[in-house]
């Protein structure tokens, strides 16, 4: 899994490229590339894991569609994030399903300036 979101940050150009699995509570990361871009000893690369509440996450998993953002900008409600907190400005995340179609985590990738994602890129993830 780790080699798949580094093969995802190349191609597409991204620093930052996370899986993860939500439980009630948090957004846990099972792989991820790119974390110490947030800084070298963040809370986040020590614990792997985010509360639903810092991240972007939720909205993912509540719609189980994909989630676009070009400019964290244009999204007041997601400022106090912790992601935005770290710097995000772009993100992109499709959700995770089950076999029984449940959604279940998150494959998102992330950007520090804004960025319009393109259709390829959306069809990659």
């Amino acid at each position: 899994m780790e080699e798949a979101t580094q093969m995802v940050c190349q191609n597409l150009g991204a620093p930052v490229c996370m899986l993860s699995v939500a439980d009630e509570q948090h957004e846990i990361l099972k792989a991820a590339t790119g974390l110490t871009q947030f800084g070298l000893m963040n809370p986040l690369s020590q614990s792997r894991q985010l509360a639903l509440g810092d991240s972007f996450a939720p909205y993912i998993l509540d719609s189980g569609q994909a989630l676009l953002i070009d400019d964290i900008a244009d999204y007041p409600a997601l400022a106090s994030t912790l992601l935005a907190q770290y710097g995000v400005m772009a993100y992109a995340g499709v959700p995770l399903k089950s076999s029984c179609g449940h959604c279940i985590g998150v494959f998102a990738i992330m950007d520090f300036i804004p960025r319009r994602f393109t259709l390829q890129e959306k069809t990659f993830l």
